[in-house]
């Protein structure tokens, strides 16, 4: 039996793990087929391990927090639901905690619903609001990342009335702060009248004092700005915004910042000062792990590229992007990447690559699973591209359709 466990060392008793050799993992699902105190132990090791390392991405030590979770995943998937059964001492408080420092591991690197909604039952059998809204938001925000905008909607504002409740927002903050801002995205998503959903970012900001929750509140209301158009306002607020969080060193936040103010920039044709803008970002992301913004700065930087007549480049952008993008599973930006593509195999005359871009597109809007108008619109561009393809007509050196990725 000791032949099945792998005793790996680490520098503190805390990073002292035993690693489940496959055999084993299939075998902790089954009582009596493992001695119940090398059960015990594989559970103990498997929750000081998440503990140890179960860190978000604005962490100092995220990146190989991070890292040495991705080294253990699959271990870690096939222990943690049978950390509840009855054989085991770990208290229904740690448990909770163990689940949710997890997926917000897995929310931070490589989102997974199923292992978000596996916390939020979890926590719901808890009877702790505390912890309900906890896992309610990290749920919201893996569904507004995989494109499920309206579930991310309902579930985020579930979370936000529960917070709201609750007595001291000093221990949640920094949560509270990102399930109002996911929450406003959410409804940008999907079209709302801008107003309402500004008025909880509104709110917020006179509540909150501390530099990270303000600079992400400005980081927010820039994007909203953007969004509407008021690019004045989009520049001063995301400027501010990276400024505070490249002082306190949150190079995540930081280069996020820099995306939505280079977007600002390209969208009201400030094209030399977009570059320089998604230029910084780029630096700033290589200090974390996020692929989901990797994937969004790599695409927002080939959208300057094309308008700054650097096609070539362009494509390795979007080419990039676009693997991170279906890695993630977010329909929505993956069908925007195929326009991209769509549109420079056009302007080379490859109209065959051309067809095939556009084709992938639609199917990738309705592979979402619910109709936005965004997703209506990018199907409706997609096959007006189609048809002007398949009879040769029209003017293939238009303009690119830049809409803001929502």
């Amino acid at each position: 039996m000791a032949l099945l466990l792998v005793d790996n060392q680490g520098s503190t008793q805390e990073s002292t793990i035993l690693s489940v050799l496959p055999v084993v993992q299939s075998f902790m699902f089954v009582k009596n087929r493992i001695p119940n105190s090398v059960r015990q132990q594989i559970k103990d090791a498997c929750c000081r391990y998440v503990f140890a390392h179960g860190y978000r991405y604005y962490d100092p030590e995220f990146k190989a927090h991070s890292e040495a979770l991705a080294a253990e995943d699959t271990n870690i998937q096939s222990i943690l639901p049978t950390l509840g059964s009855d054989d085991s001492p770990i208290s229904s408080e740690r448990l909770v905690e163990v689940h949710l420092r997890f997926t917000w591991y897995r929310r931070d690197t490589s989102p997974s619903v199923d292992v978000a909604q596996r916390t939020l039952d979890l926590a719901k059998s808890s009877v702790s609001d505390r912890y309900i809204a906890e896992a309610l938001c990290v749920l919201g925000r893996v569904y507004y990342q995989v494109s499920k905008y309206e579930l991310a909607e309902q579930i985020l504002l579930e979370a936000y009335q529960l917070f709201d409740k609750l007595a001291d927002r000093r221990d949640f903050e920094q949560l509270l702060v990102e399930c109002v801002s996911f929450l406003t995205y959410s409804g940008i998503a999907q079209w709302r009248p801008l107003e309402p959903i500004l008025s909880h970012l509104y709110k917020l900001q006179s509540e909150t004092n501390g530099d990270f929750e303000r600079a992400f509140i400005l980081k927010s209301l820039g994007y909203c700005f953007c969004v509407d158009g008021r690019y004045s306002e989009a520049v001063k607020s995301l400027q501010e915004a990276a400024d505070i969080f490249i002082r306190i060193e949150q190079f995540s936040d930081a280069a996020s910042s820099m995306l939505e103010l280079a977007r600002s920039y390209r969208d009201s044709s400030r094209f030399t000062e977009a570059l320089k803008s998604i230029e910084r970002a780029c630096a700033a992301v290589e200090h974390t792990i996020n692929p989901c913004l990797q994937a969004l700065i790599d695409q927002c930087h080939g959208t300057i590229l094309v308008k700054l007549d650097r096609n070539t480049a362009a494509f390795t952008k979007f080419e990039k992007s676009l693997s991170l993008f279906l890695y993630l599973g977010n329909m929505a930006w993956a069908a925007q990447n195929m326009e991209y593509l769509g549109f420079l195999y056009m302007s080379r005359s490859d109209y065959h690559d051309a067809v095939g871009a556009y084709t992938a597109a639609v199917e990738k809007y309705i592979e979402m699973g619910q109709e936005t108008p965004a997703s209506t619109r990018g199907i409706l561009r997609c096959e007006k591209k189609l048809v002007k393809i398949r009879r040769k007509e029209g003017n293939f050196e238009e303009l690119i359709l830049l809409d803001t990725v929502w």
